[in-house]
């Protein structure tokens, strides 16, 4: 995040970022109580998108993620390019899916999109997630951005 968030187009962004947080810290409580798989996310949809977009403003759409996913581990799940690049291409050809695989730019209704994808996987892999996670001592949304992540690094033929 250093690397990107270093270049002179984002200068400052550590005290706007501490503005927008303080800003949202009652909101952000609230979040940091929840957990992805049990919440219905609709609920908190305008929420969600409103936060992600604030952020979006002063840093990169990626930043966005690891910035809430700091502040709330159990709720807002890790994203990178790759990984949003992959599910963009993936879920594009879906009808009514939301995703435009043409922009490049992530906004807020696509991160809140695959947190809905995301808690999807979680539920329906609770098993799976639940054991990696005691195993290894992580956060469930640590063990599925890891599992995406090799996922989306990795040619297929390793994976088949």
């Amino acid at each position: 995040m250093g690397r990107v968030l270093g270049r002179g187009e984002y200068l400052g962004w550590q005290e706007k970022v501490a503005e927008i947080v303080k800003a949202n810290a009652e909101k952000l409580r609230r979040f940091q109580k929840r957990i992805i798989e049990n919440e219905e996310l609709d609920d908190y949809k305008v929420e969600i998108i409103r936060l992600y977009e604030n952020l979006k403003g002063i840093t990169t759409p990626i930043a966005c993620a690891k910035i809430l996913n700091i502040i709330c581990p159990n709720f807002f799940p890790l994203w990178d390019n790759a990984i949003a690049n992959a599910v963009r291409v993936e879920l594009a050809h879906i009808k009514n899916y939301g995703f435009d695989k043409s922009v490049k730019i992530f906004s807020g209704g696509d991160y809140f999109r695959f947190m809905v994808g995301i808690k999807f996987f979680m539920v329906k892999h609770a098993d799976i997630i639940s054991s990696l996670s005691r195993q290894y001592q992580q956060k469930k949304l640590r063990i599925v951005d890891e599992c995406l992540w090799s996922l989306v690094r990795r040619p297929f033929y390793l994976i088949f």
